[in-house]
């Protein structure tokens, strides 16, 4: 179900508009045919063990990989807001919270959000996207507001 939808019009759709913007050709090996062919036939004992996923694949890897490149965690590939919110987009942020454009925006209670962006510097909580979100409304309500 997941290669017949999910795959062709969400991933390998999104994968080729963004690498076709920047100009990056990208290959999809595990992809091929006849891999795909031969794999959907094998045995699920051969796929799955427990917890443990692609077992087939990782044990023929352990021939040629370390173990801590072949069992690490799966990570995605989510911007890196965290670490932009430290740097200048934290600045911006914080300008825009504090202007008095934002602070007699009736959408948003101001002090509300200037608690939450207190609390993600603290780091008693990650409001990465909370933020970003926050900002991203009340930036379109604005141009709304000055243009429609």
């Amino acid at each position: 179900m997941e290669i017949k939808h999910f795959l062709g019009d969400h991933n390998l759709n999104y994968t080729d508009k963004m690498s076709m913007a920047h100009g990056v050709e990208v290959r999809v090996p595990y992809l091929d045919k006849e891999l795909v062919e031969f794999t959907s036939e094998l045995p699920p004992n051969l796929k799955m063990r427990g917890n443990e996923t692609k077992y087939i694949l990782r044990k023929v890897a352990e021939r040629y990989l370390p173990k801590e490149v072949i069992y690490r965690p799966k990570s995605g590939f989510g911007s890196p807001l965290r670490i932009w919110l430290k740097a200048e987009l934290g600045i911006e942020l914080d300008q825009l919270f504090n202007s008095p454009e934002f602070t007699h925006n009736p959408i948003f209670k101001s002090n509300n959000v200037l608690q939450i962006l207190s609390e993600h510097r603290q780091g008693k909580h990650d409001y990465s996207y909370t933020l970003l979100a926050i900002a991203s409304i009340f930036m379109f309500t604005e141009y709304y507001n000055k243009n429609v």
